[in-house]
């Protein structure tokens, strides 16, 4: 573990093996540093999400191991497979038919809690005796690592919470559907909370669906699939103001007829309407190349204002940066350019609350379905319309 950070802390991009290895703590360190704008390189953490994106699976556990055998479910299934369809750091899929002959899938936290909690524990000692003991080289880092894990774990092993997210977005898609028709393609699988258990929860089975990293791979995702994808994640980011900041291609579900379902929507970020039009106005800025007012907006979502000298330099610093890499042209490379002024702000004192970084990371995200995608996609013009289309409508 102590290797991986050390090599994420240089801004290197690590083995997949010692990924796998680690399982839950490797999957952790993608997660934890892809969020760190403030310290990573833009074209390391692009890195980072590809390998998120594709992380290799967890342990295999059979349903009868997992399952207590008292619960609700096993009475009320006909059928089940044994080995599970699909496995993650934190759980196993299933697949079942209910006596009712509907097809579910049941999803089952693996039994590696205790064991995750007690590294846990370990990486926080050897953390408070560092100082104390010489020779001793860990992650400055690690700390702000652990507290990251204790989050994770508080969340990606509440099935409640994740089903209260996904009723949560399912809400807000009834509410906007009007405005946004092409929100209808986003679809949510019925529950049934009454044969769940905390460690346990049913839903129902999608037949034709294939994790969205299978079908970017194997060239099975349609043109208008993808557009729908990218465009339903921009109207909960910029529109409605909340959306899931793990959400990889392994939680989108994509079907034949290019419908798709969001899963696994454990880590939920809510972005204050004021927030959201400062980032409207911010986004416009850069893309309509105005570097005066992109620099302002920025020092808007600041949570610290600078003393006029010091502004004056961070405003000397970004126009020099604006306009020696910004190029007017239809051009993906616009959210990092963005990233990297981000961390000029950074370098300059400004201050920005944990939201603005999960916000560019999933601009990084939708960029990378767009490069993946395969199809010639002109993500600089999605975006740009698209803020025009909720600015006209704002006005």
């Amino acid at each position: 573990m102590l290797k991986l950070l050390h090599t994420l802390d240089l801004n290197e991009i690590p083995d997949n093996k010692f990924i796998k290895e680690l399982d839950f703590f490797g999957v952790q360190a993608l997660e934890y540093y892809s969020s760190r704008i403030d310290i990573m390189d833009v074209d390391v953490i692009y890195q980072l999400l590809s390998l998120y994106n594709n992380r290799s699976r967890g342990e295999k556990n059979d349903l009868i191991k997992s399952l207590n055998r008292k619960i609700p479910l096993l009475f009320n299934l006909e059928y089940f497979d044994d080995e599970p369809f699909e496995v993650s750091e934190t759980s196993n899929f299933f697949k079942g038919v209910l006596k009712s002959r509907v097809y579910v899938s049941i999803k089952v936290l693996r039994k590696n809690k205790e064991e995750i909690l007690k590294n846990i524990s370990s990486l926080e000692r050897l953390e408070s005796v560092s100082n104390y003991v010489p020779g001793i080289d860990i992650s400055k880092n690690l700390k702000s690592f652990t507290d990251f894990c204790n989050n994770s774990m508080s969340i990606e092993y509440d099935l409640k919470l994740e089903n209260e997210n996904l009723l949560k977005l399912k809400e807000k898609k009834e509410l906007f559907l009007t405005k946004y028709p092409e929100l209808e393609h986003l679809k949510f699988s019925k529950s049934f909370p009454y044969l769940s258990e905390p460690d346990v929860w049913v839903s129902e089975f999608i037949e034709n669906g294939r994790p969205l990293s299978i079908a970017l791979r194997k060239n099975l995702l349609k043109k208008d699939a993808a557009l729908n994808i990218i465009r339903t994640r921009l109207i909960y980011a910029l529109e409605i103001g909340i959306f899931t900041s793990n959400l990889s291609d392994k939680d989108i579900v994509v079907e034949d007829d290019d419908n798709f379902y969001f899963r696994n929507c454990y880590r939920m970020i809510e972005i204050t309407d004021i927030k959201r039009k400062i980032l409207l106005e911010f986004l416009e800025a850069i893309l309509d190349g105005d570097s005066e007012k992109s620099i302002i907006f920025l020092t808007k979502l600041s949570e610290t204002t600078l003393s006029e000298e010091k502004f004056i330099i961070f405003k000397e610093d970004a126009t020099i940066f604006l306009n020696e890499n910004f190029k007017n042209h239809k051009t993906v490379s616009i959210v990092k350019l963005m990233c990297n002024l981000l961390k000029i702000a950074l370098d300059n004192s400004l201050v920005f609350e944990k939201y603005i970084y999960d916000f560019f990371k999933e601009l990084m995200f939708i960029q990378l379905i767009v490069f993946n995608s395969g199809y010639k996609i002109e993500f600089f013009s999605i975006l740009n319309n698209f803020i025009k289309s909720i600015k006209s409508t704002d006005a």
